[in-house]
């Protein structure tokens, strides 16, 4: 996920008071002119990776919906992986969501969640 940096003061962050409380979760953080997995280009923003935990799935849980990972309350760019592969991203200003390397399972649970999919 991406946390943008405020600009008046690049060393906070707009969403600072959740950045405080995943920190101790990230597993790397890095400065980014582009996502590397959505290539959307950013400007003074830390393109930051955390191990999904029991932790995290409350914070996960607050937004009402996934277009509230927009930046605005909650960081944006959401990427997800599974066994070290890229498995879902979302970008967020297009409102597009991806999956990867599917399995049956991901197919099953899009089907009877009744989530619209296409195959590209």
């Amino acid at each position: 996920m991406v946390f943008t940096k405020d600009e008046n003061d690049i060393s906070q962050y707009i969403l600072q008071e959740l950045y405080y409380i995943v920190s101790e979760l990230i597993v790397e953080k890095r400065n980014i002119g582009y996502h590397p997995d959505t290539n959307t280009e950013y400007e003074n923003s830390d393109y930051i990776i955390m191990r999904c935990s029991k932790e995290l799935k409350p914070i996960f849980f607050e937004a009402d919906n996934i277009d509230n990972w927009n930046g605005e309350v909650f960081p944006e760019e959401l990427c997800f992986y599974r066994k070290k592969k890229k498995w879902f991203s979302y970008i967020s200003h297009e409102k597009k969501a991806f999956v990867y390397n599917e399995t049956k399972r991901d197919i099953d649970f899009f089907n009877e969640e009744s989530i619209k999919f296409y195959r590209i």
